[in-house]
């Protein structure tokens, strides 16, 4: 019995609900399956498993997507943290040519163009694979006659244009290496001994003169129109691979000098990369290229090594990243590279020149 007359049962039952008095409310409670249960913590995991699956999904669609597109890894997203301070890596090398000096590849990477200062002195053209599928020189020349340097693609319709120093003039071609003509200046250029070619986003031409009583960096209108000269007397000696960014900066290798001096719209000299022997320093600079994540690449002959750099877009400036290659005959080393170029897709050609090849890289 309890204080209150009733036995234990029934205060038992009446505590759990049994039984009521008066003024007590029942309180229902909610079946497991109805809206206002709390969910099971299966339900719940199983939900939280679902969100993580659909995410790894999109992520997916989205990696697909922009390799479908661009043709390039993952690493070269444009997001945040994604790629810093990357490097490319070996890929392969394109074989049967002699001494090559320059090159330069079509934006999707399907046709790659390779000039040789030994052998038969010709262009050679490559498809992606390293298959060679043509080969062409001036009409109506001789292996000792023509001496085929730098080249370079016309943006608007990818002529080619070959630089030659000895002959003193630069040849076009289309795509498929047909001879079109020889690039004529309206104005004759004193002892014209064209190297560097490069165009910017106007489809204005930069060629690098190592003739003449000034050696400099002439651009040219598409209708041979002297628009400019850059360099003043003593600046450049032998300048030789140029690249030209989005912003109109001017890259130009200074060889024999031993450094990259970087131009505004202007001409005006606006910052160099020194020569020396502390990281990312040069020691004989040849090619240079730019690709579309604003990478400048300096081939850096003597030191048998391609140097890496990140340019400030606003400014031009750039800053030392990195190194690839080393001396040697073995797959990713160099014999005095010459030539660089890139493609879209993340892929750099260098003109291995002592190893007679060209090797591909990649990010």
């Amino acid at each position: 019995m309890t204080t209150d007359g009733r036995s234990f049962e029934q205060a038992s039952a009446t505590s759990s609900g049994a039984e009521t008095g008066p003024g007590d409310v029942d309180v229902p409670i909610a079946p497991a399956d109805s809206p206002e249960a709390p969910a099971p913590k299966g339900r719940r995991r199983r939900a939280v498993i679902l969100l993580f699956v659909l995410l790894l999904l999109s992520l997916l669609v989205l990696f697909t997507g922009w390799y479908l597109v661009t043709r390039k890894p993952i690493t070269e997203l444009p997001l945040p943290g994604i790629g810093e301070g990357n490097l490319p890596t070996y890929s392969f090398s394109l074989y049967g040519v002699t001494s090559p000096i320059g090159v330069v590849a079509s934006a999707d990477g399907s046709r790659i163009y390779v000039t040789e200062s030994g052998g038969e002195r010709l262009t050679h053209v490559y498809d992606s694979k390293g298959i060679q599928i043509a080969t062409f020189s001036p009409p109506g020349s001789a292996p000792g006659s023509r001496t085929p340097a730098y080249i370079t693609l016309d943006p608007t319709n990818g002529d080619v244009y070959v630089s030659d120093r000895v002959a003193g003039t630069i040849y076009i071609y289309d795509k498929d290496g047909a001879f079109q003509r020889k690039f004529e200046p309206t104005l004759a250029v004193p002892n014209w001994q064209p190297m560097g070619l490069a165009f910017d986003a106007q489809g204005n031409l930069y060629v690098s003169d190592v003739g003449g009583p000034i050696q400099q960096v002439e651009v040219f209108g598409r209708d041979g129109t002297l628009l400019r000269t850059i360099g003043e007397k003593g600046q450049f000696l032998f300048p030789n691979g140029l690249a030209v960014d989005a912003k109109d900066h001017l890259f130009v290798s200074d060889g024999n000098n031993g450094r990259v001096l970087i131009f505004d719209v202007t001409g005006h000299q606006i910052g160099l990369i020194p020569r020396g022997v502390a990281n990312g320093e040069l020691g004989l600079p040849r090619g240079v290229a730019l690709d579309d994540s604003n990478r400048l690449y300096v081939v850096d002959t003597t030191g048998m090594t391609v140097q890496v750099y990140a340019v400030d877009p606003t400014t031009g400036l750039p800053k030392y990243v990195g190194t690839v290659g080393a001396e040697g005959v073995g797959d990713g080393q160099f014999q005095f590279p010459n030539g660089i170029a890139v493609d879209t897709r993340a892929r750099l050609y260098v003109a291995d020149t002592a190893n007679n090849r060209v090797q591909v890289w990649s990010y």
